[in-house]
């Protein structure tokens, strides 16, 4: 079955997120790069058990895809290497219980405080490690946080990536995600 445009915009918009020199591969040092931007935007110093919680979780990111993603074993991750993982995954019957594990480790990287919820704060940063504006990331955080607490939950941050993701509704919340729509 072909994947719906828009979702495939999104897969793609996904994917350059993470892909910070814009070379259109996704690498290692991308994401080590995005850690460490998230943790010096928090004013940790490096070696820190801040600065180690934020890095080790990002990295164990990619550490979880990768291995799928990369399927000529280069060491990069092309975008079409990328959307065709996400779309097997998908595919399993157990495909959003994959990627909720997979997504835990990144919600653990962006709840800094380690208070179980994303700030305002900590969702601006998270977006601004990859260039992303604060006035952006305020507007799309306010889609995110569904039931207008002022934070992000686990439950929340898991049915937001999932709509991301998959959701072929153009209104769905979710899809501002990464800060764009």
């Amino acid at each position: 079955m072909a994947l719906n445009y828009f979702v495939k915009r999104k897969r793609v918009l996904g994917f350059y997120f993470f892909d910070l020199t814009k070379d259109g591969l996704v690498r290692a040092e991308d994401i080590e790069t995005f850690g460490k931007n998230i943790a010096a935007k928090m004013n940790f110093q490096s070696g820190s058990d801040n600065y180690k919680k934020v890095t080790t979780g990002t990295n164990s990111y990619w550490a979880a895809f990768a291995p799928a993603s990369d399927t000529n074993g280069d060491g990069s991750v092309t975008c079409d290497e990328f959307l065709s993982a996400l779309s097997k995954v998908f595919a399993l019957p157990n495909g959003k219980q994959i990627m909720e594990q997979l997504n835990t480790t990144m919600f653990d990287a962006m709840d800094v405080n380690g208070n179980g919820s994303i700030s305002l704060d900590e969702y601006t940063i998270f977006l601004a490690a990859a260039g992303v504006s604060a006035e952006t990331a305020q507007r799309a955080f306010r889609k995110l946080d569904l039931d207008s607490s002022g934070v992000i939950s686990r439950g929340e941050f898991s049915q937001n990536i999932w709509d991301y993701w998959t959701s072929e509704d153009p209104t769905a919340r979710g899809n501002w995600f990464f800060g764009n729509n």
